[in-house]
């Protein structure tokens, strides 16, 4: 039997008991007592030689003067781990010139068992004499370029140094990875209201409206899912659940909110919207404050001022709106092209006592599904804060901004 498959059968004649079974614990890859943690690195630094190594009468060349591991986890949240190791081997020496001196490294790496490191999987490295220098470095990452993907993370390892034909151990290393925990920084950002930054939040009792919250996680992993709201004196906050937010990314939720109904001078707020779920835990402030319903929208046709948005006010419902605006398709990869096109809103939208408009509607044409969404400010013949924007899966994506007022009946 080869020195290496002595090794993958009977670890404990290298190790003699060194390494200790953990004991039962959390679930593979979550830390112990840490809500929303999850494994993201473990590291090792291999000083550690098995019993009776290096071998009496080795040359330096043959023989292991340290070794320190770097291994990177991905994807511990969703089942689908990935293992990116880098393990740098230091021998104690040069190897010499004659290839008798030649060997090979194997860097194996197992699961703790009975008190002993059982290796799972391994990678190879020639040490080729007169033409190698002392310093190895072993890259790769499963569950591609190794083995395969352990059924959980990896808890010790090997760093070996044996003949060529497998019959003679000249030196081994063996030591215990150290896991480190990470976890998402989810924080709530800016509060928007028709695309206008809030810093107090003016709302019309019993109108339910539509603000747009900011997030961000400025942490190291991902998020699991979990669920925005918010809650306030007088103060209605709908749920909004949030698949997750990856490292680093930026996003926005949608929120409903409403002041319940009562005498106009109740005091209410301020509201404090939460983001909590697994690891997830974020509040943030803002001030609210109950203002008086705008003037209900006058009847009659409504433009901008360059003439590029039209649409009607009739029965307090905005119809047959139309804009005109530059198009892009492509750019993903590709050359973008432009166009100037004309859009419509294609439903009739109710003006709500608050005077915001914010509806959105979607079809299919020609193959291709599109979307559409438009919201404004009406009080009394005007119109502001206005934003129209249309998108296929093309991809093709149009937007405006504008302003309009009443300019005939």
């Amino acid at each position: 039997m080869s020195w290496l498959a002595l090794v993958l059968t009977a670890p404990a004649a290298l190790l003699g008991g060194g390494v200790v079974a953990a004991a039962a614990g959390p679930a593979p890859g979550t830390a112990p007592g840490g809500d929303g943690e999850v494994l993201r690195l473990q590291t090792a630094t291999l000083t550690s030689h098995g019993p009776g190594l290096p071998l009496a009468g080795t040359p330096v060349g043959r023989q292991l003067a340290g070794a320190t591991v770097r291994t990177e986890v991905y994807g511990m949240q969703t089942g689908e781990p990935k293992y990116f190791p880098e393990v740098d081997v230091q021998l104690a020496g040069v190897p010499g010139t004659d290839h008798d001196d030649d060997a090979r490294l194997t860097v194996a790496f197992g699961h703790l068992v009975g008190g002993t490191c059982t290796p799972s999987e391994h990678y190879q490295r020639d040490v080729t004499s007169g033409r190698d220098g002392s310093s190895y470095r072993f890259t790769g990452y499963t569950p591609d370029y190794w083995n395969g993907t352990p059924d959980r993370p990896w808890d010790c390892l090997y760093v070996i140094l044996g003949s060529l034909d497998g019959q003679t151990v000249y030196d081994a290393l063996v030591g215990e990875l150290v896991n480190t925990y990470e976890s998402p920084v989810v924080e709530l950002g800016d509060v928007e209201l028709l695309g206008k930054k809030q810093r107090q939040l003016r709302l019309v009792r019993g109108a339910w409206t539509t603000i747009d919250v900011g997030l961000r996680n400025t942490g190291p992993i991902g998020t699991l899912p979990f669920e925005v709201s918010g809650s306030g004196r007088g103060v209605q906050v709908g749920k909004v659940a949030v698949e997750g937010v990856e490292q680093g990314a930026e996003t926005a939720v949608r929120l409903m909110v409403r002041l319940k109904g009562g005498k106009g001078g109740k005091k209410v707020g301020p509201l404090t919207l939460t983001a909590r779920g697994t690891g997830v835990d974020a509040t943030r402030r803002i001030k609210v404050r109950s203002v008086a319903p705008p003037p209900r929208p006058r009847a009659g046709r409504y433009r901008s001022s360059d003439g590029r948005v039209h649409f009607r006010i009739r029965n307090g419902r905005v119809i047959g709106w139309t804009g005109t605006m530059q198009t892009q398709c492509g750019g993903y990869g590709s050359v973008p092209q432009y166009t100037q096109n004309t859009y419509d809103f294609p439903k009739e939208v109710k003006v709500p006592r608050h005077g915001i408009v914010d509806a959105s509607t979607s079809g299919r044409a020609a193959g291709n599904t599109w979307s559409a969404s438009l919201r404004m400010l009406v009080k009394g013949s005007k119109a502001t804060l206005g934003r129209f924007h249309y998108g296929t899966e093309g991809p093709c994506t149009a937007s405006v901004g504008f302003t309009a007022k009443r300019v005939g009946r």
